[in-house]
């Protein structure tokens, strides 16, 4: 497969939000980011979705 040039900045936010927030589900203690808010948004959702499937809120079926 050919080889993909890296992400231009802008578009590495959304990952860098999703993989922060999956540290954090990890228990990371702490994670280094440029976009402290869009990082901070991911793991609060990240968060809120656990908590709802731990609840029995219906998570599960959004699948």
């Amino acid at each position: 497969p050919e080889a993909r040039p890296p992400p231009r900045p802008a578009s590495a936010t959304a990952a860098t939000a999703a993989v922060s927030a999956l540290a954090a589900h990890a228990g990371a203690w702490a994670v280094r980011v440029h976009e402290v808010h869009a990082t901070a948004d991911a793991v609060r959702v990240a968060r809120a979705v656990e908590g709802a499937r731990a609840a029995g809120n219906g998570a599960e079926g959004a699948r």
